[in-house]
């Protein structure tokens, strides 16, 4: 899932993700029916990647996933949800 948000919720939203665990690194491929934003600045870089922070998502998932984690994409208010079932 790929969500947007006001500066002020994205900055909130950041805040209260750093209280579970410090970001990463991250790298996520862009898709198709990501918005044109989002596919504009993967073509850019020109390896159809988006690069962000990603931080520890579980209290938005119960514990049907393995692997759940939220992507803050760099210089916007993007965050992509990335969850893997086990």
């Amino acid at each position: 899932a790929v969500f947007h948000f006001e500066p002020i919720d994205a900055a909130k939203i950041v805040a209260e993700a750093e209280k579970i665990r410090q970001y990463e690194a991250a790298s996520i491929s862009s898709e198709t029916w990501f918005p044109a934003d989002l596919i504009a600045q993967s073509e850019l870089r020109g390896d159809d990647n988006l690069n962000g922070r990603s931080y520890a998502a579980n209290q938005l998932c119960h514990d049907a996933y393995i692997h759940v984690r939220v992507i803050h994409v760099e210089n916007t208010e993007y965050f992509i949800l990335d969850l893997h079932a086990k």
